[in-house]
């Protein structure tokens, strides 16, 4: 008889950054599809995602977390002084690839240093990566010590972006979720805000002024609805965020990357602001002006309003990519 060899499933190491959401809603789609062939451990670094991850997490680090200020801003020096980089570099140092075949880092540093170091097969998976490549947008002035830090916060040895456009060879289009992709929208009389860096004090101060228009505000700080003059403030929920979305007439929000695209791909109308020193949404916002959504570089009563007023202009997606695409392009 025939010896029959077993064939070894390879193990992966798919390690993300928890200082946003969108890391996780990506890693949400992406590793059902993974761990069909392959044997999957799961690394998560910072704190400070406002969702359930939903999945099984092998090592949970402190990582690095960027700090905002009083202003909405990302605060280099408060950053530095609440994260313990002697921890980071033990982390780094002491984590243990041996077992695995592949890591795939969503802009996680400590798994893509640590590699680099020990000589493991690693492949960056995130939107961060697109910005490696001099084809998608910028700001006129280019911040060169935000680029020095966009190469070298999780270098890999290959690398697959995703953007609202297919910029480069190696970009793909948004990966959204199947409830975005089949969601069947309406159109209710409000707004949805959601601008974490800014208190929903100062934003109920701010959008009480447009008396003529209605507002959900959603807050992780808060932990029960409350309504303010025009304003609702709601506590941060999978569902209940979702469904606001899905039925509200426009969203304003940070220029980040997953909640601006589903926005997009919902039609609904879009206005976004950058968090200040965040030069990753600083280039969102570039690429979403060029789309034909509004931005300003910081939160303007005079400006929501002039957005408001305006008629909506459908703003689309070219395209959008399937989880399979991502987990062949992948191997």
């Amino acid at each position: 008889m025939k010896e029959v060899k077993m064939i070894r499933r390879k193990n992966i190491l798919y390690a993300l950054n928890g200082t946003g959401s969108g890391h996780i809603t990506r890693a949400r789609v992406i590793l059902p599809e993974l761990e069909k062939k392959y044997n999957v451990d799961v690394l998560i670094s910072g704190k400070n995602y406002i969702i359930r991850s939903g999945f099984k997490v092998k090592y949970n680090f402190k990582g690095f977390t960027f700090h905002i200020n009083s202003k909405g801003r990302v605060s280099y020096f408060k950053s530095i002084l609440k994260n313990n980089i002697f921890r980071f570099f033990y982390d780094t140092l002491t984590l243990d690839l041996s077992k695995y075949d592949l890591i795939i880092s969503d802009f996680e540093p400590i798994s893509a240093w640590s590699s680099k170091l020990k000589g493991k097969s690693s492949l960056q998976l995130s939107h961060q990566a697109c910005l490696l490549s001099q084809k998608t947008p910028r700001p006129k002035k280019i911040d060169k010590i935000a680029e020095f830090f966009m190469k070298w916060y999780s270098p890999c040895d290959k690398k697959i972006g995703f953007h609202f456009n297919k910029y480069d060879s190696y970009i793909l289009g948004p990966l959204l979720r199947d409830k975005i992709i089949h969601a069947s929208p309406k159109t209710d009389n409000y707004y949805v805000v959601y601008l974490w860096n800014y208190s929903s004090k100062f934003l109920v101060q701010e959008l009480s002024k447009l008396s003529k228009y209605k507002f959900k505000i959603f807050d992780s700080k808060t932990l029960e609805s409350k309504k303010i003059n025009n304003c609702e403030i709601i506590p941060t929920g999978d569902d209940t965020f979702f469904n606001a979305i899905l039925n509200c007439k426009g969203v304003i929000c940070g220029a980040g990357f997953e909640l601006p695209a589903e926005v997009l791909h919902l039609e609904k109308k879009l206005y976004v602001i950058p968090i200040g020193n965040q030069y990753e949404q600083v280039c969102n916002a570039e690429a979403l002006i060029e789309m034909g959504v509004d931005s300003y570089h910081k939160f303007y009563s005079k400006h929501i309003l002039g957005w408001l007023e305006k008629g909506y202009k459908k703003v689309k997606l070219n395209e959008i990519c399937k989880v399979q695409e991502v987990v062949k392009k992948i191997f």
